[in-house]
């Protein structure tokens, strides 16, 4: 079931290019401090200092505005060509059910060993 995005959350950021800059200075942000904090996790520099607690702690939640930006600026659209669960898929013809099935015991049994 798909609910369709309301119209006036779509308004917030109507500029493609200003919404990809956002999310890529976003990424870039989070990139550069989580490499930062990786290396903070060296012993030798005795631990992650406060600021960078701080600035991951913003990005975080940062993430939040950000993925509803991108969410009001999402059409919500329904796949039209899925398969369903439920669905019959068969051989195609010339095929015999019991010979596929077969080459996938022979490969099965071939990726064990046996």
């Amino acid at each position: 079931m798909s609910t369709p995005n309301p119209g006036n959350l779509g308004t917030i950021i109507t500029s493609a290019a200003i919404r990809k800059g956002i999310y890529s200075t976003y990424v870039f942000a989070l990139v550069l401090v989580g490499g930062v904090q990786v290396a903070f996790a060296n012993p030798d520099l005795g631990g992650q200092p406060t600021w960078l607690t701080v600035t991951l702690s913003v990005l975080a939640y940062l993430g939040v505005p950000i993925g509803g930006l991108a969410l009001a600026n999402t059409a919500n659209v329904t796949p039209t060509n899925t398969t369903t669960l439920n669905q019959t898929i068969y051989p195609p013809a010339g095929v015999s059910a019991e010979s596929v099935a077969e080459s996938a015991r022979h490969a099965i049994n071939q990726q064990l060993g046996d």
